[in-house]
């Protein structure tokens, strides 16, 4: 789990990213990404813009927009 000053990003075991709204009342997605193939166990990682995830098949960098 990672936190910013509007959101918390999850990384789900099954490799999906959730960016959910903090709100203290209710869970609320605003996005929902597929982000492996495979099973994940380990926090994703920002770095210098980019998305670094790491699977069970190896380590994945999502370059940023």
């Amino acid at each position: 789990m990672l936190l910013t000053a509007a959101h918390v990003i999850y990384l789900t075991s099954t490799g999906e990213l959730l960016v959910v709204t903090r709100n203290v009342t209710t869970f609320e997605s605003e996005h929902r990404y597929d982000v492996a193939t495979s099973a994940t166990y380990a926090v994703p990682l920002f770095l210098s813009g980019d998305l670094i995830v790491r699977d069970a098949t190896g380590i994945s960098r999502m370059g940023g927009a």
